[in-house]
């Protein structure tokens, strides 16, 4: 359970992570 749980935690982290850096991107080629 706990494994599992830090797995998913894990995945939104590096998701959160995946999508600021690509607005990141956008912004910085916009800008």
């Amino acid at each position: 359970m706990g494994i599992k749980k830090d797995k998913i935690l894990t995945f939104f982290i590096n998701m959160i992570k995946s999508v600021s850096g690509y607005y990141i991107m956008i912004i910085t080629g916009l800008a």
